[in-house]
């Protein structure tokens, strides 16, 4: 499933091409402007690792994580929440599907 998260999301990354590197901000920026505007979905410094560790790939192919080494750090997109959301909701599907055929399966 992941393949097509790829597909669907170079599209949108092709539309955005004319995002500035000033638009790119490190984790502590990041998870400011995050938390100012209400937001909930990385309450902490771990929470967002984690998260980049776990969906690296699908977060590069979207073009809303640049992964650097050492004190530069990794820069996060100015769209890095609503891709983020998409793998969550993407993962959510997948796991429903599962339960569904695993159920469909145990019926007599």
């Amino acid at each position: 499933m992941e393949n097509a998260f790829f597909e669907g999301h170079r599209m949108a990354v092709a539309r955005d091409r004319h995002q500035s590197s000033e638009q790119f901000v490190g984790w502590e920026t990041y998870l400011k402007h995050h938390h100012s505007l209400g937001g909930e979905v990385f309450k902490t410094r771990d929470s967002l690792e984690w998260f980049c560790r776990h969906h690296t790939e699908a977060l590069i192919a979207s073009g809303q994580l640049v992964p650097r080494r050492g004190p530069a750090g990794t820069l996060y997109g100015p769209h890095f929440t609503q891709v983020a959301l998409n793998i969550f909701r993407d993962l959510q599907l997948n796991a429903r599907q599962k339960i569904t055929v695993t159920e469909s399966q145990d019926s007599p």
